[in-house]
């Protein structure tokens, strides 16, 4: 036997059901915010961009050139090989004669560590390399080495014929500083789009997260890590501003074109294919409306084969139920909007939108719930799970 329903909570206007507070009537408040929101953003990402173009990048492009250019050390320049640093701190670059005294992959979270100790007059080093590399996986305990020193760091590990760079290497600078430049970059534009969007374009779409906004973020997303792998790739900044630009075109223009066919489709409407349950089932729901049973912490809604239920605090929908009537129906399912009442949803809810009578009814509930839901409501959806 069902349990008695408790008696609803007090109501603040009399006997009747007050509409549940909503956003409504501050839609162009809340607009004008996030697009300040926006355009701070942006403009804060478009700073971070000029003073890496300007500071961290210069500085790395000017390291990594003096490296280049740096000319073997005389003969004569140095005779103390026990302190490899204080030797070789000069504009020149010596090759250390040095033994490897072991290799070492140490992990840390999801990055892993390449250690190589070798030892050069007696005295033990120990530096990191860049990647695998030939050299690291080739040598073992024991192995005569050639440690290249500049600026009293240990730049380069030769073996053989094999060379790989140290962590120290300033030859991958430039490329990181500018990865990250492009990234905060493409980032900005987004941005900078949307605060446009939202300050004088938001009025055409309701949607709480609309196509104009959501598709051409996802988009930057994808361009601003292509854009930071590219640098990475190429050391030639023409090359790596035509690539990024040809990203653009290749990820940009399907984006507008799928913004374009979504906005030209007349309806919001979303494709649902009802599912009936073949038994109660009690899904997590937010009714919304100027009804009995859109009642304070009644959050699960108890749908059945013949029609929603009861409304519960429960999470299993066996106590604590408020019935709803036979005469809601169904009328369509929608993304949200930001004038719809109550809370913010999350972003994988949907909006069942229902009359009860000429009284409006809004459904939130999760995507994955909706379908059942809907064929609750359709009474004729073909039977599910």
């Amino acid at each position: 036997m069902t349990p008695a329903a408790p008696p609803p909570p007090p109501r603040p206007s009399g006997p009747g059901p007050a509409p549940v507070p909503g956003p409504g009537s501050a839609g162009p408040a809340r607009r004008t915010s996030r697009a300040v929101v926006a355009g701070i953003l942006a403009l804060v990402l478009t700073a971070a961009v000029v003073v890496l173009l300007a500071g961290p990048l210069r500085d790395a492009t000017a390291e990594r050139d003096a490296y280049r250019a740096a000319p073997p050390c005389p003969a004569t320049s140095t005779s103390n090989a026990s302190d490899a640093s204080d030797a070789s701190d000069a504009e020149c670059m010596r090759e250390w004669p040095a033994v490897v005294a072991g290799t070492e992959r140490v992990t840390r979270g999801r990055t892993t560590h390449r250690l190589l100790t070798y030892t050069i007059a007696g005295r033990t080093h120990q530096v990191r390399m860049t990647g695998t590399g030939p050299v690291f996986d080739a040598v073992a305990r024991g192995d005569r080495v050639g440690v290249v020193y500049w600026r009293g760091e240990p730049r380069t590990v030769v073996f053989g014929d094999l060379r790989q760079d140290t962590r120290a290497a300033p030859t991958r600078g430039p490329a990181a500083v500018l990865s990250i430049a492009l990234f905060l970059a493409v980032l900005a534009a987004a941005f900078g789009w949307g605060a446009y969007w939202l300050a004088f374009r938001s009025h055409r779409s309701p949607a709480l997260s609309p196509a104009q906004i959501a598709v051409p973020l996802g988009a930057s997303v994808i361009l601003a890590v292509f854009a930071a792998i590219v640098p990475q790739l190429t050391e030639s900044v023409p090359v790596v501003l035509a690539s990024v630009a040809a990203g653009a075109v290749v990820i940009g223009v399907p984006s507008a074109l799928l913004v374009r066919a979504r906005t030209r489709r007349g309806t919001d409407s979303v494709t649902v294919r009802p599912r009936r349950p073949r038994g109660e089932r009690c899904v997590p729901v937010s009714v919304r409306g100027a009804v009995p049973y859109s009642l304070f912490g009644y959050d699960h809604l108890v749908i059945g084969p013949d029609g929603p239920v009861a409304v519960s605090t429960d999470p299993t929908g066996r106590i604590a139920r408020w019935p709803v009537p036979p005469t809601l129906e169904y009328l369509r399912t929608r993304p949200p909007y930001r004038t719809d009442p109550g809370p913010p949803p999350r972003s994988t809810d949907r909006v069942v939108e229902c009359r009860d009578g000429a009284v409006p009814v809004l459904l939130v509930a999760d995507r994955a719930d909706v379908p059942w839901i809907v064929g609750s409501l359709l009474r004729g959806a073909r039977p599910g799970r």
